[in-house]
């Protein structure tokens, strides 16, 4: 019984340790402050990804933005949601794992589904490619380069700073 009331005085410790203030510090914004939020941490990760990319070339040279597009880790839930579960969805979400900059993103070139290429910045803010291969229904890494990239810092609004 002792052991119980010093593990349970142990739970209630430690939760009454965390600031539960965070979580409601967040919800506190104003609608304004919130929009610009977004909007800083958008135009962030369209940073990353302009560093990212110029890094590649084969990605900016040989293939206009018509030929390329591509899936977030969300997107590809909210495609399986559609589609239903499949061994191909399944086998890439290995590859959104990990730490990184930003997001990461699976790029399509040419419309060409036996190739993909993983794109983000990682935590020591070098540029990864992955070269990903469609080989019986699920995909598979087949090449990887990691190039120096830029270090790219989020900027918070005045508003969110101001509220912090």
């Amino acid at each position: 019984m002792k052991k119980y009331l010093i593990v349970m005085i142990g739970i209630v410790s430690i939760f009454n340790a965390y600031p539960h203030n965070t979580i409601a510090k967040e919800s506190k914004l104003s609608p304004d402050c919130k929009y610009k939020t977004e909007q800083k941490y958008n135009q962030f990760v369209d940073n990353v990804f302009d560093d990212v990319l110029t890094t590649y070339e084969y990605l900016n040279k040989e293939n206009d933005d018509s030929n390329k597009f591509y899936f977030t880790l969300e997107e590809l839930f909210n495609v399986q949601i559609l589609v239903g579960s499949n061994e191909s969805v399944d086998s890439l979400k290995q590859f959104f794992t990990g730490g990184s900059t930003g997001e990461r993103r699976l790029y399509l070139i040419n419309g060409e589904p036996k190739y993909s290429y993983l794109l983000y910045k990682d935590t020591s803010h070098n540029n990864v490619m992955i070269k990903l291969k469609k080989l019986d229904g699920e995909w598979v890494e087949v090449d990887k380069k990691v190039k120096k990239g830029k270090k790219i810092e989020l900027t918070q609004p005045r508003c969110y700073q101001d509220y912090n």
